[in-house]
């Protein structure tokens, strides 16, 4: 997760939005607390939830 982190930093510029699809509810509740520092819609979608995503991020 953390080498993730370091490549979403690096390119945060590079996004529009991001969708993050999960149903670990720690990493859900880690985006809601984080999401307001990034410069860009970010939406959470449950597993069951990616065809939605895949439209929302798509649009």
């Amino acid at each position: 997760m953390l080498e993730n982190a370091k490549v979403g930093i690096q390119h945060l510029t590079a996004f529009e939005k991001i969708a993050v699809v999960s149903d670990v509810d720690w990493m859900s509740i880690a985006v809601e607390i984080f999401k307001f520092i990034v410069p860009f819609p970010v939406r959470i979608y449950k597993n069951e939830e990616l065809p939605e995503a895949k439209t929302w991020i798509r649009e």
